[in-house]
């Protein structure tokens, strides 16, 4: 049940590094509010994933960091994971200390210990998963950064929570209404073949300019259920699309099997053709503005 200590980032195999997640978390006021925001960077993909709250310290939110890590990794059934974390409190209880506290029952002098059930959780996972854990100096001149610190500075980043990132929160769900607003029918009989995760539409829609700069929202959602995912960007490109559905959906829900959109540029294009078919997705495209065909999200 105990990680393993993991080689530095850049002596990792190349066929290894897609295995590799830093992570991090932080805590700070927002108005009258404690939030917290835990992330994980993937130095390959380029893309961070994040889950906030309020209430919780730094630390509890650089142990959520763990979770969100061991969920994609158990998503996409990774052989190994390799972990990177400036946290010592994390490092050493993955390398030895949860062992000790599974032994004692989760207690230490008769009182459970702090944030138990996260552990728990961990602990139990670590059974089933091949883990590797490395420790990174977070302290370092830039003239001694390696791969690895610039990393960790990219997950630092996601991690931090600002007076924009409340901003970006209600432009985001300002996205979501309209989203939900131009879905209309429901086709369900073409959709009954696939389960849950496999099959999406996406489409972009505009917004009123926003202040970090974002007028397009990537809209993906669900074919069997319906569930919505937006990702604000500021222009409608084939590198954001891509960007879009690997933070939105593909982190969260799998590789779909099936992705439908319009003709339009952003998704027509060699960029996209050719990460559909590295990731085995067959992309289908309906003819623009033809609601039978769009029927999710036009």
């Amino acid at each position: 049940m105990r990680a393993e200590e993991s080689p530095p980032y850049n002596q990792l195999p190349e066929n290894e590094k897609q295995y590799a997640l830093f992570t991090d978390g932080s805590c700070h006021i927002v108005g009258k509010h404690r939030r917290w925001k835990a992330a994980v960077w993937s130095p390959t993909r380029r893309v961070a994933e994040a889950a906030e709250g309020e209430g919780e310290s730094s630390q509890f939110a650089e142990v959520k960091a763990i979770q969100l890590a061991l969920d994609i990794a158990e998503r996409e059934k990774w052989p190994t994971l390799y972990l990177y974390t400036v946290s010592w409190m994390v490092a050493n209880a993955l390398w030895g200390w949860l062992q000790q506290w599974q032994q004692r029952n989760w207690q230490c002098r008769g009182k459970p210990i702090w944030a138990a059930p996260l552990w728990q959780d961990i602990a139990a996972r670590l059974e089933k998963l091949v883990v590797k854990v490395r420790h990174v100096d977070a302290h370092i001149p830039k003239s001694r950064a390696t791969e690895e610190h610039q990393n960790n500075q990219q997950v630092d980043q996601a991690a931090k929570i600002e007076e924009a990132q409340v901003i970006h929160e209600c432009e985001t769900c300002a996205a979501i209404k309209q989203a939900k607003r131009v879905k209309p029918l429901w086709y369900g009989g073409r959709w009954l073949k696939y389960k849950y995760g496999e099959a999406w539409q996406t489409d972009y829609i505009t917004l009123p300019q926003t202040r970090q700069g974002k007028g397009y929202v990537l809209t993906m959602v669900e074919a069997t259920t319906g569930w919505l995912e937006t990702y604000p960007v500021p222009h409608a490109t084939a590198w954001n699309t891509i960007l879009g559905l690997e933070k939105q959906v593909l982190w969260r829900h799998g590789t779909p099997e099936r992705i439908e959109s319009d003709n339009g540029t952003h998704f027509r294009n060699n960029l996209i053709d050719t990460w559909a078919k590295e990731h085995g997705i067959e992309w289908v495209y309906h003819i623009p503005y033809h609601a039978p065909a769009s029927g999710k999200i036009k």
